[in-house]
């Protein structure tokens, strides 16, 4: 083979490799470019204020109740996610009863509230804020406990919440929540909680979301 041959073969390898080279620094480049994927699970964790809807209930109880609430969430479309958690409130007040040996005895009691809740939210992002819509069901059970009667009464039943809230991202996985939720939680029997009192009410939430 003449060297001029030689030469042509060598600069067509060179620009094969170079070319390869290339178009490997460019991938690597685009792939460094590109965002880190959103992540699609998340654990919040939050507290706030309670304020019952029902005035029975808000009449025995008159002062802000503290729920706690933990959720598990799965981002398993867009801006869908599907999450479960539990909500536990406890709530102290007093009661009376009227027509005792002494015309109007009271009663410390004490209000608890446990709920498994299941629900569908909606988010959108807008720089390092995330809105969102959210709304479920739960499965809840309740206890008024009587200090010196024997007046207990509890019970489970089925209710209902909707709301939604901001997040502040802090970091790309940890952010700050707050929100406004409003459930139903009626009770199935009255017993001596007098007339099916609804237990559900305004919940006012303020915790943190881990994502990853």
């Amino acid at each position: 083979m003449s060297a001029p041959a030689r030469g042509v073969r060598f600069r067509r390898s060179a620009a094969v490799v170079a070319a390869a080279g290339f178009m490997l620094a460019a991938a690597g480049a685009l792939r460094a470019a590109e965002p880190p994927a959103e992540p699609r699970f998340s654990l919040a964790v939050a507290a706030g204020g309670f304020l019952a809807s029902d005035s029975a209930v808000s009449k025995v109880y008159p002062s802000l109740g503290i729920p706690v609430q933990v959720r598990v969430g799965w981002r398993f479309a867009g801006p869908w996610t599907l999450f479960a958690g539990f909500r536990f409130l406890r709530m102290s007040g007093t009661t009376v009863i009227v027509g005792t040996a002494i015309d109007a005895e009271s009663y410390a009691v004490r209000l608890t509230v446990s709920a498994w809740q299941a629900g569908l939210r909606w988010q959108a992002k807008a720089g390092r804020w995330t809105f969102r819509l959210e709304a479920g069901a739960s499965r809840f059970a309740y206890e008024e406990a009587w200090t010196g009667a024997a007046f207990d009464v509890k019970g489970t039943s089925f209710g209902g919440f909707g709301g939604g809230g901001v997040e502040w991202a802090l970091t790309p996985w940890l952010a700050a929540a707050g929100g406004l939720e409003y459930g139903i939680l009626p009770t199935r029997s009255g017993g001596r909680l007098a007339g099916k009192p609804d237990l559900g009410g305004l919940d006012g939430m303020f915790g943190l979301v881990l994502r990853f």
